[in-house]
């Protein structure tokens, strides 16, 4: 018979797996996290680093960069002049990862979605695969060729405008484009040193694919190079604008080394931000139990 403690977490894993998906929903604004579509099933082996990301009413991706930090977008953790730390944790695969510390870009705009980049410190180090990806250390410009490399995107988001949610991790492949093509689709829209961006009329990620990882190379040799950060509503024929991870890497080893303090949390912060888009007040009540079986565990030892 298995022990009650793991019937209920596992029934508040699926309960929040359920919720996460159902409650994502897109922005009625154009400059909004993408989502995938076009994809197709992954191989979650693939991408042992993939996690989900949730920070009380949004619902993202993140990726693992060690044992003790995940990468995620800024927009995610943060809405309205506050950054919500006590309520964030993350899930890879069916594994409640609790965040401790969250480091927002010190100079992340929310307007432009310019330094969309957030840090999470775990609260315990992870001990489940630790096949990571290379963190890129220079602009995607300086290192990719636009119009002849493609990038690999994954989520759990919508899989078309407006939804349906996508119920496996999937992947789409986009080719990577120049700042000046970009700029043809989005006239007047910030295109700034720290975004690049990948068209496909028929591919883009979507709602609930923010942070996630944008990745170059293939399965066990992976590079991670940006993050998922906006672009249209309708999530085709327009490209997406991603948060460029190598002209950061001074940054994230300047937090992993504790030259940075951590952000201040205010208030939580009320759902309905789009940030990726679920409703926070869903699941709090179910990681509140996750926290009280953990705290009775560790007391009964």
């Amino acid at each position: 018979m298995m022990p009650i403690d793991r019937i209920v977490i596992g029934l508040t894993l699926s309960l929040l797996v359920a919720v996460g998906q159902a409650a994502e929903k897109p922005s009625e604004s154009t400059q909004v996290s993408p989502r995938i579509v076009g994809g197709e099933d992954a191989n979650p082996d693939d991408y042992p680093f993939f996690a989900k990301v949730f920070a009380d009413g949004s619902s993202c991706g993140g990726v693992l960069i060690s044992d003790e930090w995940l990468l995620t977008a800024g927009h995610c953790v943060y809405e309205e002049g506050v950054v919500a730390a006590a309520d964030t944790f993350a899930r890879i695969d069916t594994e409640i990862l609790l965040v401790s510390e969250i480091y927002l870009h010190q100079s992340y705009n929310d307007s432009s979605l310019d330094y969309d980049y957030a840090l999470l410190k775990l609260s315990e180090p992870y001990a489940g695969n630790l096949e990571l990806p290379i963190l890129a250390s220079a602009s995607i410009y300086q290192e990719l060729t636009p119009d002849a490399d493609s990038l690999t995107v994954i989520g759990f988001g919508y899989i078309a405008g407006g939804g349906p949610p996508a119920t496996s991790l999937q992947q789409v492949q986009i080719p990577l484009i120049t700042v000046e093509q970009c700029r043809e689709f989005w006239s007047g829209q910030l295109i700034s040193n720290r975004m690049f961006c990948a068209y496909h009329p028929e591919r883009d990620a979507c709602n609930g694919d923010s942070g996630g990882p944008v990745l170059f190379g293939s399965p066990g040799s992976f590079q991670l190079v940006g993050l998922v950060s906006w672009g249209d509503n309708a999530c085709i024929e327009m490209p997406g604008g991603y948060a460029d991870v190598g002209v950061v890497r001074s940054w994230i080893d300047g937090v992993r080394a504790g030259d940075y303090p951590a952000s201040e949390a205010g208030e939580l912060r009320d759902s309905g931000g789009d940030s990726g888009g679920a409703t926070g007040l869903l699941w709090w009540p179910l990681l509140l139990c996750l926290l009280w079986l953990r705290r009775f565990r560790e007391q009964a030892l």
